[in-house]
């Protein structure tokens, strides 16, 4: 009777893995692109702007000129959609991991003095570690485009929406589901391959939008990705697969990425 309930859990615990990963990728490839694109429309149309010049804009922002009322409300706007896209996964994935999120709370609570202890000392090493590794890449080869795009958008006057996305949604929603989907869906198989796929898939997703035709700058901009995600998985990995770990380490990173777009 006990391991037919285990064998239960087990088969919820997979099944709301699996669908976290099919609403995450529904919504980064098409609710995402759908809800940006319904606020730029809305958005022209009550500022008496082009909606074909400001659609366009979605999938090549080279249109826009900064300094004009089309650039400000289009980024704004843009931000704001953002914002929307990532509390819409943000909510997807509280309902869908909550089990998990409160399972490593409670390991949290038994051992909180060395996860207190654990989490700093992450954070330190990790951000040293990234901020050398962009500042030597930075020499060669400028920021990735989903990078330029995010500062593009906190500095926008959507600020807000976007800095709240890409401080507390993002770190939750992409440890939840590089790391702790990832994780526990191959925990069968030796320990490299959830190494393998949870930092080669975040760091695809990254780099994306980036231009490959020069593979080169590619491959560079895509080395602090990497290391990142490398980084991020260690941190999980040897927290005994806590993810507050390396939701903390996640949120420190992009908190500090958010302050220097101001300094």
């Amino acid at each position: 009777m006990e391991n037919n309930i285990d064998n239960k859990q087990n088969k919820n615990r997979k099944l709301n893995i699996y669908l976290t990963l099919i609403f995450y990728a529904a919504i980064m490839l098409f609710v995402g692109a759908i809800i940006i694109y319904i606020s730029v429309f809305l958005a022209s149309n009550i500022n008496d702007l082009d909606n074909e010049f400001m659609l366009k804009a979605v999938t090549d922002e080279s249109t826009l000129i900064k300094g004009t009322k089309e650039y400000d409300v289009f980024y704004t706007t843009y931000a704001i959609g953002q914002g929307f896209t990532y509390l819409l996964l943000f909510i997807v994935c509280i309902i869908f991991m909550r089990s998990f999120l409160k399972e490593d709370f409670e390991k949290t609570k038994e051992k909180y003095l060395f996860y207190i202890i654990y989490i700093i000392v992450s954070i330190a090493v990790f951000l040293l570690t990234t901020i050398l590794v962009s500042t030597i890449v930075g020499k060669f080869v400028g920021d990735s485009e989903n990078q330029a795009l995010v500062e593009r958008l906190i500095e926008s006057d959507g600020k807000f929406a976007m800095i709240i996305a890409t401080v507390i949604f993002a770190p939750i929603c992409e440890e939840l589901v590089f790391r702790k989907a990832v994780f526990e869906l191959t925990k069968k198989f030796h320990k490299v391959v959830p190494y393998v796929i949870s930092i080669s898939t975040f760091t695809l997703i990254h780099m994306v939008s980036s231009d490959i035709s020069n593979f080169g700058d590619w491959v560079l901009m895509a080395i602090p990705y990497f290391v990142s995600a490398s980084l991020f998985c260690v941190i999980y990995d040897m927290s005994k697969q806590n993810i507050y770990t390396s939701i903390s380490a996640h949120v420190a990173n992009n908190l500090l990425a958010a302050i220097l777009i101001f300094v």
